[in-house]
């Protein structure tokens, strides 16, 4: 129904796998912020499912989950949903030595 145009599109969320090169020079300009480091276990348990596909497949969208559960083991949760609830729309995730530009696309 959503492809039909009567349900809104919820929020979208697009990874980039970022080049070394580029995580160089977003570090030197200091704007590689906010950055959250995600480790596999976070995954297994479930938690970042929305983060967990796009960096899976960088470059589709997929729906951005609400707020993130909270794991007593992680604080993770907590600093995405702080982040999140104060507006950011373009973050950043290290995961398995690699790093991603992550964007919530909103449509009208």
């Amino acid at each position: 129904m959503r492809e039909l145009g009567y349900y809104p599109t919820p929020p979208q969320l697009v990874a980039r796998l970022l080049s070394e090169q580029e995580v160089a020079a977003l570090g030197r300009e200091q704007t590689l912020e906010p950055i959250f480091t995600i480790v596999e276990m976070q995954f297994t348990v479930g938690l970042f499912q929305d983060i967990e596909k796009a960096i899976r497949n960088p470059g589709q969208e997929f729906d951005k989950a609400g707020k993130y559960i909270i794991h007593n083991d992680y604080t993770t949760s907590q600093e995405l949903n702080a982040a999140l609830g104060a507006g950011v729309e373009q973050f950043y995730v290290e995961y398995a030595g690699r790093s991603y530009e992550m964007k919530i696309v909103k449509y009208p």
